[in-house]
């Protein structure tokens, strides 16, 4: 009869096996994507679109059919070019997630993907926002899918402390995938 110690040393060469074996045919990636939004309304509020094609990714388009999972986990906003003439000093507001090109408000796909409240408007200030679990999975389904979405628009809207509101910001969405043959 064999000793335990061999039987544990068969079993955990055995699980390494298949562990190495598995993390051959899938690996996990992050990436991300900026979004450019140029805000520019007289008053205390705004409202802006971006169109979000991952295919516009080369390395994405052609390795689109490898993926297997992903989603977006984060969003981290980046105010640029503060002009002059810009008021606000504190701006919240939340993101929405529609199909590429739809107008109206009730299309939303996603409503309140994430919400922020109290940045403080100044050149390079940089913040990071979560996206709650349960908007991950449902942006997941809308790009990820066995049945994707060519593309989405990403809606910002909200408000500031006074108007008017002139500024860039940058967002950038955070992905995590998985890929495999």
């Amino acid at each position: 009869m064999r000793s335990p110690n061999v039987w544990v040393g068969f079993l955990y060469l055995t699980l390494m096996s298949s562990t190495m074996a598995c993390s051959l045919l899938e690996s996990d990636f992050e990436g991300s994507v900026t979004l450019n939004f140029v805000i520019n309304d007289i008053d205390q509020t705004y409202r802006e679109t971006e169109l979000f094609n991952p295919n516009d990714n080369e390395d994405f388009a052609d390795n689109r059919d490898n993926i297997k999972d992903g989603t977006i986990e984060s969003m981290v906003f980046t105010f640029r070019d503060v002009q002059l003439d810009n008021a606000a000093t504190i701006l919240f507001g939340q993101a929405h997630v529609s199909r590429a090109g739809s107008v109206d408000d009730n299309d939303y796909l996603v409503e309140g993907v994430t919400a922020w409240d109290g940045f403080k408007v100044e050149d390079g200030a940089r913040y990071f926002v979560d996206i709650p679990a349960e908007n991950q999975e449902a942006l997941s389904d809308l790009i990820f899918s066995d049945d994707p979405l060519e593309a989405i628009d990403i809606h910002i809207d909200g408000g500031a402390d006074r108007g008017p509101v002139r500024l860039g910001l940058d967002v950038r969405l955070n992905l995590a995938f998985t890929a495999g043959p």
